[in-house]
């Protein structure tokens, strides 16, 4: 697929989220459009190559897993509380610009994101490598960072779950061992991902890593509970994404 192309599925996945959030008034309907639309881009990359070989198939393969687990996890998620605090909180602060600004700051952005999520797919579509190391690495990588990421989730789900955790921190599990174990999780099946398309796949690692430590990920969770008391023997006890590492770091 040509950049005019990809142009064309960005805008309209974009626009779509966007109404579907204006129908149902609530913009982290774009959480859960992430995945799936990080893997309908790869495949419209990959998919025009006539003879698929084993390591777009399998680097699809992985995507879509990845994707289909997120969005079921997420949508399963919001479907039993109100809209994410997060976007709540950017409603009532954009106000009357809320449609215009929800569209270019969340549905937009989060669509040009999708573009250096799909490096290892434009890395495949121009290589005739066959399935070598590197890949082997991604496959282990991609495996575990998975089985992480929906361990910890599961863990979280279950805690929440339960009544007489409510207003509690989740200090067990994973959870005892790294404040983000998901995020965590979700990073390093993405440098398997990465990994999978060669050097220049490791663009899309470099990308959801920065997304994850400096951007939407870590630093917004923690803001939101720093003031709470609680959270905060949380905070002094539990290194904040990598576990065996000093506390804090």
């Amino acid at each position: 697929m040509g950049m005019i192309g990809i142009a064309v599925f960005l805008t309209g996945w974009s626009a779509g989220g966007w109404v579907w959030s204006r129908i149902i008034r609530r913009m982290d309907v774009a959480d859960v459009l992430w995945g799936p639309g990080i893997a309908v881009l790869n495949t419209l990359v990959l998919t025009p190559w006539a003879d698929p070989a084993v390591p777009m198939l399998v680097y699809l393969g992985s995507v879509w897993v990845w994707a289909l687990r997120l969005a079921h996890h997420i949508g399963k998620r919001n479907a039993r509380k109100s809209e994410d605090a997060r976007y709540a909180a950017w409603r009532t602060e954009w106000g009357v610009t809320v449609g215009w600004r929800s569209y270019l700051q969340v549905f937009l952005l989060q669509s040009i994101l999708m573009v250096p999520m799909a490096a290892p797919a434009f890395a495949i579509a121009g290589s005739d490598a066959a399935f070598g190391w590197l890949q082997w690495i991604g496959m282990v990588l991609f495996s575990g960072g998975l089985a992480t990421e929906a361990v910890a989730d599961r863990q979280l789900s279950a805690f929440l779950s339960l009544p007489e955790n409510r207003g509690k921190v989740m200090d067990r599990g994973l959870w005892a061992w790294s404040r983000h174990p998901n995020y965590l999780g979700e990073v390093i099946l993405w440098w398997g991902l990465g990994l999978m398309g060669g050097w220049v796949g490791l663009i899309a690692s470099f990308t959801i890593t920065w997304l994850i430590l400096k951007v939407s990920g870590v630093p917004m969770l923690e803001r939101k509970w720093a003031a709470d008391p609680k959270y905060a023997a949380y905070l002094a006890s539990t290194p904040r994404f990598t576990p065996f590492l000093p506390v804090g770091r």
